[in-house]
């Protein structure tokens, strides 16, 4: 698991109590990575010309990796004396939504994808989420 939130320990040079996280590294804790790599290998598994009676599959897989996305922040945020961040759980989840929409993939299968709307959430999120969890 690449995030781990529970606590900051200063790079090195970089005294105690001083802002050392670039907005670049506050977007890449922001972003759940290992989700999207399983989400794309499992669209990427996904038949093209995939039967009307299957396309059911494709907003499960959304659903599946959305779930794991909760659960892998939900762990990698708490521990026994530490309650779970979620407010991290929550921009994490949405970074997830946004993005595999911007993928396409399951949303084409519905007719429900337009490129322009994935780029448009994409950098809207990417310079939002930094500024909404702020405390990072």
């Amino acid at each position: 698991m690449p995030l781990l939130v529970i606590g900051k320990t200063p790079p090195a040079g970089k005294r105690e109590g001083t802002s050392y996280d670039t907005y670049l590294e506050k977007l890449l804790k922001l972003i759940p990575a290992e989700i999207v790599a399983l989400y794309l290998t499992g669209i990427g598994l996904v038949p093209q010309d995939l039967p009307e009676n299957q396309k059911i599959l494709l907003p499960i897989w959304v659903a599946f990796c959305f779930i794991l996305v909760i659960v892998v922040r939900y762990k990698a945020t708490s521990d026994q004396t530490t309650p779970a961040n979620w407010k991290l759980i929550a921009i994490s989840s949405v970074a997830f939504i946004i993005w595999s929409y911007s993928l396409g993939g399951a949303y084409e299968a519905y007719n429900l994808y337009f490129p322009y709307l994935g780029s448009l959430a994409v950098l809207g999120w990417t310079a939002a989420a930094p500024i909404l969890y702020g405390d990072l």
